[in-house]
């Protein structure tokens, strides 16, 4: 389903066949919402970086480093060794050593410190190296009609669903948007499950 098509199935649950009390900019940015609504609550939206290992940092800025909104780490291995680092967290560092930070070698650990600074462990020897990344993130904005999320289209239904919530909420029409909002919670349910499974299983489909 695109985002055109998107937009006209908002429409249709409003019962509102042309512009007269919500513009259509209030309906594209009420599905962008229920997008990143759906893509934040459910981390389906994976990507891979290359990202820098320098000597002189302790952190990397990942608001400067990766192309896309980061939401968190999935997995990362170490270029040079060929080995996957370990996710870990700063609580974990200072139980190591009091100097944790000046040990020097080829990364083994990782862990974020706040929402975009992360760290590793030993510090890199040298400006050369490079590890390989794979996060979860928000998706690029809807804004062609032809545009069309990413995600299976089963679960498209869910920002329409998220979308019309918004909207009726906007409206103080607190009744009529719960309702939306229990439609769009089972999406965002059966997406996150989906998400946890999709690594252990292939995806089956069946007719009927």
């Amino acid at each position: 389903m695109n985002f055109g098509e998107m937009q006209s199935g908002v429409r249709t649950r409003l019962d509102e066949s042309t512009a007269v009390f919500w513009s259509d900019q209030d309906i594209k940015d009420a599905l962008n919402e229920g997008l990143f609504e759906l893509s934040d609550a459910t981390e389906w939206y994976e990507r891979m970086a290359t990202i820098p290992l320098w000597s002189t940092r302790s952190y990397l800025d990942l608001r400067c480093i990766l192309p896309d909104t980061f939401l968190g780490p999935k997995r990362m291995i170490n270029n040079q060794t060929g080995k996957w680092l370990v996710p870990s967290s700063v609580k974990t560092q200072d139980h190591r050593a009091a100097q944790w930070e000046k040990t020097s070698a080829e990364p083994e650990e990782f862990f974020t410190r706040g929402l975009w600074w992360m760290g590793f462990y030993p510090k890199p020897p040298n400006d050369l190296g490079s590890a390989r990344m794979y996060f979860s993130a928000l998706p690029p904005l809807m804004d062609d009609d032809t545009d069309e999320p990413e995600l299976p289209e089963e679960y498209h239904m869910g920002i329409i669903c998220y979308a019309v919530y918004d909207l009726l909420a906007q409206d103080a029409e607190t009744e009529k948007a719960l309702m939306w909002w229990a439609e769009y919670v089972q999406y965002e349910t059966k997406l996150r499950d989906y998400v946890e499974t999709r690594i252990t299983r292939d995806k089956v489909g069946r007719l009927g």
